[in-house]
């Protein structure tokens, strides 16, 4: 019996498209302007990153992100900002 309730359970998921039921019901939380926002736009908001954990690119991973807290610093206006990371 719990063979063919298997067999059964495993036809229909073959059977009935799931993954555009899990896309119609689930995705659309996702589906905002952050979710189409780049990478460069969201590297600020990371805790940490490959780069700054591997001793091996810690210092080149500081780097690159402190040249684009400038850049975003710049971007936005704020002198106070690029001053405070230029030193």
């Amino acid at each position: 019996m719990i063979p063919l309730v298997a067999l059964g359970i495993s036809c229909l998921c073959i059977v009935l498209p799931f993954r555009l039921i899990i896309q119609a019901f689930c995705v659309k939380e996702f589906e905002s302007e952050d979710y189409n926002e780049s990478y460069n736009g969201k590297v600020m908001k990371f805790p940490t990153d490959y780069d700054k954990e591997n001793p091996l690119t810690k210092q080149r991973g500081n780097e690159r992100l402190l040249k684009m807290q400038i850049a975003e610093a710049e971007k936005n206006g704020n002198t106070e900002k690029v001053k405070a990371l230029t030193g």
